[in-house]
C-alpha cells in the first residue's frame, strides 16, 4: 500500500493549468493577491455531477516572507452516498449509518488532493492521483473555473481564466522512451512537391519522401511490436521514420509507465498534460510536492 509515510515506492499523477488575469497593470503581485483573496473565502463549490462538491481546505504561502514563491493548496472533494464521511468541523473521517440523520458538517466519500500555485509562472499544478485518492481532470478544471468566477473576484480582477495545459508529444518523447512496447508510425501527408521554400529537409529525408511521392503512395506506415516481456530498441532508421511521421502524419504508441501499467498515446489526440512521478519511502511528501511541482511549472513556462 502506498501512503505519504509508506514503506515502499508509489506514484503520483499531476496535471497543470494556466491562470490568467486580464486586468490593468497585471504583475506577479496581482496573482499573489488573487490567492490571498481565495484563502480568505474557502467556499464549497457544487459541480454539475450530482452530490459532487469540491473546496480548498487550506491555502498557505510556501514562504510567509516571500509570497511570490507560491501557495500550497489542500483540496477536499466529496461525492455520492456512502457510509464514509468527513466531519469538517473536527477534520476527521467517520463511519455513519446513512439511514439516520446526517449532520450538515458531514461530507460523504471524502478525498484529499494537494496543489501548488506559482504566481511568477502563473501555473497551478494539481494532483490527480495519489494513494487511494483519484479524481478526473474535468472535475479539477470545473472546480477551478467556478471558484474564480464570482462577482467579487470579477469586480476586483476584471476577468480570470483557468485553462488546461495540453500535452505536446515530440519525436524525442517517443524516441527516448525506453519502455516502448508498440509503435505505429504513419506518413499520410506526403508532399507532392519539394519546391516550397518552407519545407526544410535533410538530403536523406528529401530522398525518402520523394521516393514515396514517386510511388504514388497515399500513405506509408511502419508497425513495431516488441516481443513479450521485452521493450523495443529503436534503430536510427526507426527514429528517423518516427520523426517524419510526427511531421507528415501521426504516431500511436504504447509504453509501460512507472507503475508497470501500459499507457497508450497518440499524436492524433490532444490530451491534457499529465506527469506521473515515483515517490520513494525516504521522500518527505511535502518537500517532494514542492520540489517536483516547481520543476513542472518552470518546464511549462
Amino acid at each position: 500500500m502506498c501512503n505519504k509515510a509508506g514503506s515502499r515506492s508509489c506514484s503520483v499523477l499531476y496535471t497543470a493549468f494556466d491562470v490568467q488575469i486580464f486586468s490593468d497593470e497585471v504583475s506577479t503581485k496581482t496573482y499573489v493577491d488573487l490567492f490571498l483573496d481565495l484563502s480568505g473565502n474557502l467556499r464549497e463549490v457544487p459541480l454539475q455531477a450530482r452530490s459532487n462538491y469540491v473546496k480548498f481546505d487550506s491555502i498557505k504561502p510556501l514562504n510567509e516572507d516571500k509570497l511570490e514563491h507560491g501557495f500550497r493548496c489542500e483540496i477536499f472533494k466529496s461525492t455520492g452516498l456512502t457510509s464514509n464521511f468527513r466531519d469538517t468541523v473536527e477534520s476527521q473521517n467517520v463511519k455513519l449509518d446513512t439511514n439516520r440523520y446526517i449532520p450538515t458538517n458531514y461530507k460523504a466519500n471524502p478525498k484529499d488532493f494537494s496543489a501548488v500555485f506559482y504566481p511568477s509562472e502563473r501555473k497551478i499544478i494539481c494532483e490527480l492521483s495519489f494513494k487511494k485518492n483519484k479524481t478526473a481532470h474535468a472535475i479539477v478544471e470545473e472546480f477551478l473555473k467556478k471558484l474564480v468566477n464570482t462577482p467579487t473576484l470579477n469586480n476586483k480582477f476584471k476577468r480570470i481564466e483557468i485553462t488546461p495545459i495540453y500535452e505536446k508529444i515530440t519525436a524525442d518523447d517517443i524516441n527516448h522512451n525506453k519502455t516502448l512496447t508498440y509503435v505505429e508510425a504513419v506518413i499520410n501527408n506526403i508532399p507532392d512537391s519539394f519546391d516550397d521554400l518552407n519545407i526544410v529537409l535533410s538530403d536523406k529525408d528529401r530522398i525518402f519522401l520523394k521516393s514515396l511521392a514517386d510511388s504514388n503512395l497515399e500513405s506509408y506506415s511502419q508497425v513495431l511490436k516488441s516481443k513479450k516481456a521485452k521493450f523495443l530498441e529503436l534503430t536510427d532508421l526507426n527514429k528517423d521514420f518516427i520523426r517524419l511521421a510526427i511531421e507528415y502524419g501521426f504516431v500511436k504508441f504504447h509504453y509501460k509507465n512507472i507503475d508497470n501499467l501500459t499507457e497508450k498515446k497518440s499524436t492524433l489526440n490532444i490530451s491534457p498534460f499529465t506527469k506521473r512521478l515515483k515517490i520513494f519511502p525516504e521522500d518527505v511528501y511535502g518537500d517532494f510536492l514542492i520540489r517536483e511541482t516547481r520543476k513542472i511549472a518552470e518546464q511549462l513556462s
